[in-house]
């Protein structure tokens, strides 16, 4: 991405409180953050953006999931839908949605690969666990629990989307590869970082989510 302050505005936006009571295993947190991510504070909302809440089945762990709107003035909508809760048979899984609401062509950018979510890691806000997104088919089940370790990809990736146009990824919601317990409780926040038309005024925006137990 370009550093170029004098035509990049940064943008934040209150990305998801995705809450999720879960009972799965998580990973001890590393002292390096996960490549992709935001590893500072949740960014305040300045521009009035305001979450919304998808109700799902309380067949399983997971209970609620939350998600925000980009700030004002950006083209793109994100959305995140929880789509099955973890059974022995398969992982937990949520779609991530980004579609391009302007009525132009935009190109969408991030330092990771890919789109439309490069973060895999969800770091504890209050311990020192971790929840993975995993590709669908790579999550291993160990010892009772769903595992895998995020993988990201240092390569730019970028998109160029109609308008109307949407990109969208189902990825497995699992456990840390090393947490022996399974599923512990607490919160745990997933961060990605944007640039909008970066050959032209190269507007960045964060868009994060948690889920919670």
């Amino acid at each position: 991405m370009r550093e170029n302050p004098n035509r990049r505005q940064l943008v934040t936006v209150l990305g998801a409180s995705a809450v999720a009571s879960v009972t799965g295993c998580l990973d001890n947190r590393n002292s390096k953050p996960a490549e992709g991510s935001n590893d500072t504070d949740p960014p305040r909302t300045t521009n009035g953006a305001s979450a919304s809440t998808e109700e799902v089945d309380e067949s399983g762990p997971v209970e609620k999931v939350e998600f925000a709107a980009p700030p004002d003035g950006i083209p793109f909508h994100h959305t995140l839908e929880f789509l099955a809760q973890p059974t022995e048979d398969r992982p937990a899984r949520l779609r991530v949605s980004l579609t391009n609401v302007g009525d132009v062509d935009h190109t969408i950018q991030t330092n990771n690969f890919g789109l439309p979510f490069p973060t895999r890691l969800g770091k504890g806000v209050d311990s020192d666990t971790k929840l993975v997104l995993s590709t669908d088919g790579d999550a291993e089940y160990r010892d009772d629990c769903w595992r895998d370790y995020p993988k990201t990809s240092p390569k730019v990736d970028t998109k160029t989307l109609l308008p109307d146009e949407t990109v969208s990824a189902t990825y497995a919601l699992v456990n840390g590869m090393e947490t022996a317990a399974c599923w512990p409780s607490g919160k745990y926040r997933f961060s990605q970082r944007y640039e909008v038309d970066p050959e032209g005024d190269g507007t960045e925006y964060d868009w994060w989510f948690v889920i919670s137990g």
